[in-house]
């Protein structure tokens, strides 16, 4: 009776080691993917974007991450949170005017390395505004306007 005590307790401590040894392996350092940035503009909604483009934020890692914001006060109120349903979202305050901001999330969950994600939010003037391209096709348009406006008044000589 002894000797199958010790053996069925031998039994068990070998299979509780190797239930540690596969739990081991199952640890997975953390991972933050997804958009890297936005643009929006001024006097927008607070809202959560759970993809940009078709592209989602994920976090992953076993066991599971904990995230952090590793600005004060969420960087201006861009947080990385989880929705109830699983999904993740970049929460974004309202009420930031014009301008770039910038957050950097941690993702850790005690197996290293932990995980770094940055985010950057621009945000453009209410109103109208020009791409690059349309206003140097404006200014190349008001530059021939000005060379027909010469002509016209003071002649080819003149110029």
């Amino acid at each position: 009776m002894k000797k199958l005590l010790c053996v069925l307790l031998a039994a068990a401590m070998l299979a509780g080691l190797a239930a540690f040894a596969v739990s081991a392996e199952d640890e997975q350092a953390p991972a933050i993917t997804g958009p890297t940035s936005l643009t929006i503009r001024e006097g927008y909604s607070s809202t959560n974007i759970v993809s940009i483009d078709g592209v989602g934020f994920n976090v992953t890692g076993n066991p599971k991450p904990t995230v952090t914001n590793t600005y004060a006060y969420g960087s201006h109120g861009i947080m990385l949170v989880e929705l109830p349903d699983g999904r993740w979202a970049m929460s974004i305050r309202d009420g930031l005017s014009y301008g770039t901001y910038g957050a950097e999330f941690i993702a850790s969950n005690g197996v290293e390395p932990d995980a770094k994600f940055t985010f950057t939010l621009y945000v453009e003037k209410d109103g109208f505004s020009l791409s690059p391209e349309f206003a140097e096709l404006i200014m190349r348009l008001v530059n021939l306007m000005m060379w027909i406006a010469r002509y016209i008044f003071f002649g080819w000589i003149w110029m």
